[in-house]
């Protein structure tokens, strides 16, 4: 065995899953959200975040802000399967 040290974080996450499943089912699939402004800083170049605003970039997704919350952008590459035991020791607001 080798030993592998992992940078993590604790990022904002959208569950995928379907609600019977996160009821019924020990694992759950969650994609990570980032802020729009990430991608405003990353990519400048206004026809990426243009394309990116209208959800013309497939393997994203964007949601306008709400209610007085920033504009968010889903990131379905990134999705995982979690075991829902460690959702709950990290404080997820799931249930």
């Amino acid at each position: 065995f080798r030993r592998v040290l992992f940078r993590s974080k604790i990022l904002d996450g959208m569950l995928i899953s379907n609600t019977c499943d996160y009821v019924n089912r020990e694992n759950i699939l969650i994609a990570p959200i980032y802020p729009f402004n990430y991608f405003k800083k990353r990519y400048k170049q206004s026809s990426y975040i243009n394309d990116l605003k209208n959800n013309k970039i497939y393997d994203k997704f964007y949601l306008p802000g709400y209610r007085g919350n920033n504009d968010l952008v889903v990131d379905f590459p990134g999705v995982r399967c979690f075991c829902q035991q460690y959702s709950v020791l990290y404080g997820s607001s799931l249930a």
